[in-house]
């Protein structure tokens, strides 16, 4: 029975001193505010008040946010039982990212030891320009800069040019920002003027140049990179653009003649009668009468019924090699006439044209029925 007793007092006591432990020291009115959309670089507040449920009076001793973009203000006078005190927290949005935020306050009275917490959340959207700086034709967003171009065309540039270009640009955000080249651009492009400074809802441009004789290829035809640029924007510090165009290499009369040369045994070819549904093969030799390297970049026939392909891709001088093609004849008849566009880096033939012709007859076998008969 005594144990019994000890084991009830026990309990009372536990209770009561978990109770004193988990006492609330200030109640406050709300712990998380919502802000909503908070337009990049301003600095918005909410006041939380709280009221001291103790005895006594207490004061906040240490209270912090959880980053640096969250400030809390408070008053080091004690507040009395029963009266209100306040925490204003102030958010700034210059040093936080774009997009969804929640953030949090420690608090810690001199009551107790005990940690209250408050919360704040909300949405950083960009800035707007104001309807008189809004340019309609800058519409390529990233970050606070809007693009005149989705990408820059610099259409074609020989291997012998060096062209300047300009990437157009608005600044939407409240400050200036500064944009120059990234130093890890590709080795044709370098930069064409120094760092440029937009002034808040500004227009302005960046120059920058192609030097054609920094492509490393062996052949012509398009391209397609990426210009850098390194900003302070706080909506994203890299922007990037495509560039794209086309790249034609100029030979010197040195060059020209130790450069690859194709050379076709015949370019036409005739395969005379052959009977409907039969395949008909060939294949165009040609040999590489130049000083260097030649490199076949295509060989595409101008219907779906025939397939064709180089041997090899890549020949040495004085190397031979050919192309292999294949014509379906199945549901054609009469003169047929197909060409197979050869493409390479010889400079004075890039692209040729090979041509074969045949002529399909039905097999009279197959449209009499078999042979038979009397």
């Amino acid at each position: 029975m005594k144990a019994l007793r000890f084991l009830i007092l026990f309990s009372a006591l536990y209770a009561f001193s978990f109770g004193l432990a988990q006492q609330q020291i200030i109640r406050f009115e709300t712990e998380t505010h919502d802000f909503g959309d908070v337009k990049a670089g301003t600095k918005p507040r909410f006041t939380f008040k709280f009221t001291n449920t103790t005895d006594k009076p207490l004061a906040l001793r240490n209270v912090k946010g959880g980053c640096v973009c969250t400030r809390p203000m408070w008053s080091e006078a004690p507040v009395n039982p029963g009266e209100q005190g306040e925490i204003i927290v102030e958010f700034d949005s210059k040093k936080g990212k774009i997009g969804d935020f929640h953030k949090s306050v420690i608090i810690q009275t001199s009551a107790s030891d005990q940690v209250d917490m408050v919360f704040i959340k909300g949405r950083v959207i960009p800035a707007k320009p104001t309807q008189a700086f809004l340019n309609p034709q800058y519409k390529y967003a990233q970050g606070y800069l809007n693009f005149r171009d989705p990408a820059i065309n610099i259409a074609l540039i020989k291997s012998d040019e060096k062209k300047a270009f300009w990437a157009y640009f608005e600044n939407t955000s409240p400050k200036p920002i500064q944009v120059t080249l990234a130093p890890n651009n590709s080795p044709f492009i370098s930069s064409g003027s120094e760092t440029v400074r937009v002034k808040s809802e500004g227009l302005d441009s960046i120059q920058f140049s192609i030097d054609g004789s920094k492509f490393d290829r062996k052949t012509d035809g398009y391209l397609q990179d990426t210009l850098i640029l390194v900003t302070d924007d706080p909506g994203g510090e890299i922007k990037k653009l495509p560039v794209i165009g086309s790249w034609k290499r100029i030979y010197t009369p040195e060059e020209l003649a130790k450069a690859p040369r194709i050379q076709f045994e015949s370019m036409t070819f005739n395969a005379g009668k052959i009977i409907q549904g039969e395949k008909m093969n060939h294949s165009f030799k040609f040999y590489n009468a130049g000083g260097s390297e030649l490199i076949i970049t295509g060989a595409k026939p101008s219907c779906g019924c025939t397939a064709s392909a180089p041997e090899n891709t890549e020949i040495p001088p004085g190397q031979s090699s050919q192309i292999n093609i294949s014509f379906d004849s199945t549901g054609r008849t009469g003169t047929q006439t197909k060409n197979v566009t050869v493409t390479s880096n010889d400079p004075q033939n890039p692209s040729l044209v090979l041509t074969f012709t045949c002529e399909i007859v039905v097999d009279p076998f197959k449209s009499s029925g078999g042979m038979g008969g009397k």
